[in-house]
């Protein structure tokens, strides 16, 4: 069993993770801006993190730098529709619409792997539907909260595509390097936001910026990921659930947001089948590699062999924010 200090640190990186939608709502800039400031300063701190390491910060093989910035832009879209999801309906609709991501993996991954469907899959996708037709209030576009399941459920995707593209490579370069690239794209591809965003600039704004990036961004995703020195995957799987249940008890005194009850019997359903998913798919992982082997590390590589992002079952548990 893992100490009391390990599952202390995985809920505190659970709840840094879970502020990424508080302050994507708070931020009053442009969600164009705030995602390219919160990639750059996300990069700036991993480059440091990966210097201090004495780590390469780049990809050296070609054809791995070219899907990880091509990861990079579906990093950057992803954010940018979950970012639209919480400012357009609320935090609850947003991030249930958003951790739907693990069903959309499983019915992606005979695409990207040539897999079968597993029957629990479709199970939980059959519950999943459910409780997002219990999470909205009517089925038109034109309500916010419908709009902002919406735009979740786009979030999803985009993450789940970016997330089966990224496996192969956090196992064979480790997951601050790539996290490193996948920023450092998303932050250039969306820099010339700042000459043309509309959105209004709060010195306020600066700070939140701030802790988006180096805090939410770059600690949080870090912390993270160190936790699987201690869990196991399939466990982690199950608190990393909490995630859109921190960030909606954060949202109701920050925003007065207090989700209605269908919103709140609607989540449990998507919840429960989500980590069942994850519980399920993380126990396959370990069985069955779900991506190919990773290239033997080359002389020219120094990270730690031990770099927990190395791991194949670390490539299959993110965080989506």
């Amino acid at each position: 069993m893992a100490p009391l200090r390990a599952h202390l640190n995985l809920h505190a990186a659970i709840v840094i993770l879970s502020l990424t939608a508080i302050l994507g709502k708070m931020i009053q800039m442009g969600v164009p801006q705030t995602i390219s400031g919160r990639s750059l300063i996300g990069a700036a701190v991993l480059g440091v993190l990966l210097y201090v390491r004495g780590d390469a910060l780049m990809i050296r093989n070609r054809t791995d730098r070219r899907w990880n910035s091509l990861a990079g832009i579906l990093l950057a879209l992803h954010w940018i529709t979950f970012f639209q999801a919480v400012r357009t309906g609320s935090v609850a609709t947003g991030m249930l619409g958003l951790f739907t991501f693990p069903v959309m993996l499983t019915f992606l991954e005979p695409i990207f792997y040539r897999e079968r469907i597993r029957g629990w899959s479709i199970l939980h996708g059959v519950l999943v539907l459910g409780g997002i037709a219990m999470v909205i209030p009517e089925w038109s576009l034109s309500n916010t909260e419908t709009a902002g399941m919406a735009w979740g459920l786009l979030s999803a995707v985009l993450y789940a595509c970016r997330d089966l593209m990224t496996r192969r490579l956090i196992m064979a370069h480790g997951s601050i390097r790539v996290m490193f690239g996948q920023v450092l794209v998303s932050g250039v591809m969306l820099a010339p936001a700042w000459f043309w965003s509309s959105g209004v600039q709060w010195p306020i704004d600066w700070v939140w910026l701030l802790v988006l990036g180096a805090i939410c961004t770059a600690i949080g995703h870090t912390m993270f990921i160190a936790s699987f020195r201690h869990f196991r995957v399939a466990t982690a799987s199950i608190i990393l659930t909490l995630e859109p249940v921190y960030a909606v008890l954060l949202a109701i005194p920050v925003f007065g947001e207090l989700p209605r009850w269908q919103t709140w019997v609607g989540g449990v359903i998507i919840l429960v089948a989500i980590a069942h998913e994850s519980y399920r798919h993380a126990l396959a992982s370990r069985a069955v590699p779900t991506a190919p082997p990773p290239p033997r590390r080359s002389d020219d590589d120094p990270s730690p062999p031990d770099d927990p992002g190395r791991s194949p079952e670390a490539g299959n548990l993110p965080s989506a924010t």
